[in-house]
């Protein structure tokens, strides 16, 4: 396989996509795969709020549009809470507050 992209998606229970990285939008090149390997993909901080998550996982040519491999939300991503339980919506924005009076 030459030129191989290998991607992520992460969606909502609902469908809705929240993220999906690929290793050409990162500019990661990998020139060629023979044989067995694997592509790590780190999150150094996941912004998810509690819930479950579906995840894609792809390898695609390198035009993006021919799948060599795919499974479409086969895979669940389960957040815990760490004290964030009562937010609402998807992600946690990094924030601060603060107040004069």
């Amino acid at each position: 396989m030459v030129d191989p992209v290998f991607g992520v998606g992460i969606h909502t229970e609902n469908g809705i996509w929240i993220s999906g990285p690929n290793t050409r939008f990162d500019t990661f090149v990998i020139a060629r795969v023979h044989g067995p390997g694997y592509v790590d993909y780190h999150i150094p901080e996941l912004p998810l709020l509690r819930g479950r998550y579906p995840v894609s996982i792809a390898v695609v040519d390198s035009t993006m549009l021919h799948p060599f491999d795919m499974h479409d939300r086969l895979y669940t991503l389960n957040v815990q809470s760490d004290g964030m339980a009562d937010q609402y919506g998807m992600i946690t924005i990094a924030h601060r507050w603060s107040w004069s009076g």
